[in-house]
């Protein structure tokens, strides 16, 4: 938590990446568990650690990344607590699941960023120039609106159209790079 960060905040700002995070968080877990409750519990599990460990992770990292890393933790703590009544992975066999996982993601991501760069060239130069606008030095829609001439509604209809358009180009980008590869 920063020094001008209050505890509400912290706890909007955790709560919206953990929301983000969930499918990735959940997914991993489920991975290595194999069972819906398991997964369920180990993920709230998971949640509350990273919630007492919140004040290190850097705002500019990986959230789901860093998440990851304690439901693997957490997931090994389980097994190894759990080893005489069931069946699970050996750890050797866990980490290189982990490894596994946090490449792929990585190539999916260098992959998605590629495939949003070149999308975004594709766009009409009007449609680049609003989204910078929008994104670019940290300016309300309301001063974009003012700036383009145009009213505020009209400013979120346009960037909900370019944003369908790119991310129906990303998909189409990636399933095509998929099929060819």
């Amino acid at each position: 938590m920063g020094p001008s960060e209050s505890k509400s905040a912290k706890a909007a700002r955790f709560t919206t990446l953990l929301h983000h995070s969930r499918g990735r968080i959940f997914g991993y877990i489920y991975s290595l568990v194999h069972n819906q409750a398991d997964t369920e519990d180990l993920f709230q599990e998971t949640a509350v650690q990273l919630w007492k460990k919140f004040d290190d992770f850097d705002p500019d990292g990986d959230f789901g990344r860093w998440a990851t890393r304690f439901a693997h933790y957490t997931v090994l703590n389980f097994i190894r607590v759990n080893s005489r009544r069931r069946t699970f992975f050996s750890e050797e066999l866990l980490q290189q699941i982990a490894e596994v996982h946090e490449r792929e993601e990585t190539e999916l991501y260098l992959a998605r960023t590629e495939a949003l760069n070149r999308c975004f060239d594709r766009l009409p130069e009007a449609d680049q120039q609003l989204v910078e606008s929008c994104y670019a030095g940290g300016r309300t829609m309301k001063e974009v609106a003012v700036e383009k001439r145009r009213t505020v509604d009209a400013i979120y209809q346009a960037m909900s159209r370019i944003r369908r358009a790119l991310l129906a180009c990303i998909e189409k980008t990636l399933t095509r790079s998929v099929a060819d590869g």
